[in-house]
């Protein structure tokens, strides 16, 4: 099952989430940028920050939140 409903929030049941899962949804609202190699930079360089938020911030929330 494919997502192409942007209400829905359900994962691709054949897939699973993956960090680059994004890739595979239909974007409706996606601006045509040109320059794709500069696009690829860019995602580049995103790929090389540290996270937004590290995997124990995430796991102190669960366990406020339980």
């Amino acid at each position: 099952m494919k997502i192409t409903d942007p209400e829905s929030r359900v994962p691709d049941q054949a897939g699973g989430w993956a960090p680059d899962s994004w890739r595979s949804r239909t974007a409706l609202q996606q601006p045509a940028y040109e320059g794709g190699e500069e696009l690829q930079d860019v995602f580049r360089q995103l790929s090389r920050l540290p996270p937004l938020v590290t995997s124990w911030e995430i796991e102190t929330l669960e366990a406020q939140l339980a």
